[in-house]
């Protein structure tokens, strides 16, 4: 964690009824671009970013977010694709207790918005990484996960108390292979359909199916429909990862990611609806210069 005298909450939103992504893939286009800037947190929603970062790093955020628009035009075959309203001036935090509170604010924005029922069902937060619940790290762990999860998921829209993290479950009930497909594929924020090509996370996944579920290598390549001599070494991958993937194996907060079409799914539909009410309530939230929580 950047110390708080060093960060800045910055915001990017796009312009009124648009989603900067329709799909996981296109999501996760933007976000590798915005952890470039090396954020402490980051939030990807349907139509706005935040992030905590150094102080300079809002002309690189401009970069960023043109770079992926052009990205976005080139994909969808078009010249060119007005995404983004206007930067507002970045928040600077005042203290530790500011920061506290922002980065609070930051990873609940999914739950309070009803697009995720806990901040770790966010794919596109830096929530799980701060938990060390995430392959690779996108930013520090927090010294105590437990501690910091329980501050940040204790809200209405979550649960009061708090929610738990995940725990292992593979000695409980024998696990299956699309359960290990779907802990690996959010654990890693790698389509399931880039599994198989994925070497990273193909290899955690053949590990696991190996190692959780007894599984024979050509068994794991069928089912990805790869050659077993592509996946022959994939085996071979160091246990903590693999104790990862049992930790959160049929945990409901680590959904695969799908192929869907997100602005089709009735709770992005009723978030977009909800955009002219978000926007008054931001206006009043940074014009006061705090988050309420």
């Amino acid at each position: 964690m950047l110390p708080w005298q060093d960060m800045q909450h910055l915001t990017a939103h796009a312009i009124p009824d648009t989603f900067l992504f329709t799909t996981w893939r296109e999501g996760l286009a933007l976000w590798e671009r915005l952890l470039g800037l090396q954020p402490a947190s980051l939030c990807i929603m349907p139509d706005h970013v935040h992030l905590l970062a150094r102080r300079y790093e809002r002309v690189r955020l401009v970069g960023a977010l043109s770079g992926y628009s052009r990205w976005l035009a080139h994909q969808r075959g078009t010249p060119e694709l007005h995404l983004w309203l206007q930067h507002p001036p970045p928040e600077i935090l005042k203290d530790k207790l500011h920061t506290q509170r922002t980065w609070r604010y930051v990873h609940l924005n999914p739950c309070r918005d009803k697009l995720a029922p806990d901040p770790l069902a966010w794919p596109l937060s830096t929530h799980r990484d701060a938990c060390g619940l995430a392959l690779p790290l996108a930013c520090g762990c927090s010294r105590d996960a437990a501690s910091f999860h329980r501050y940040v998921s204790g809200d209405p829209t979550v649960r009061p108390e708090g929610s738990p993290l995940p725990v292992p479950t593979v000695e409980r009930s024998r696990p299956s292979l699309p359960q290990v497909v779907a802990a690996v594929s959010a654990l890693t924020r790698t389509p399931v359909d880039d599994l198989p090509r994925a070497c990273g996370p193909r290899r955690l996944l053949v590990a696991a199916a190996v190692r959780l579920l007894g599984l024979r290598t050509g068994e794991v390549a069928a089912f990805l429909g790869v050659h077993p001599g592509t996946v022959r070494g994939d085996r071979r991958l160091d246990p903590p990862d693999v104790a990862l993937v049992a930790r959160v194996l049929g945990d409901e907060r680590f959904a695969p990611l799908g192929d869907e079409r997100l602005d089709r799914l009735p709770a992005w539909r009723a978030y977009l609806a909800d955009q002219p009410h978000r926007r008054k309530l931001e206006s009043l939230t940074y014009r006061t210069g705090g988050h309420a929580g």
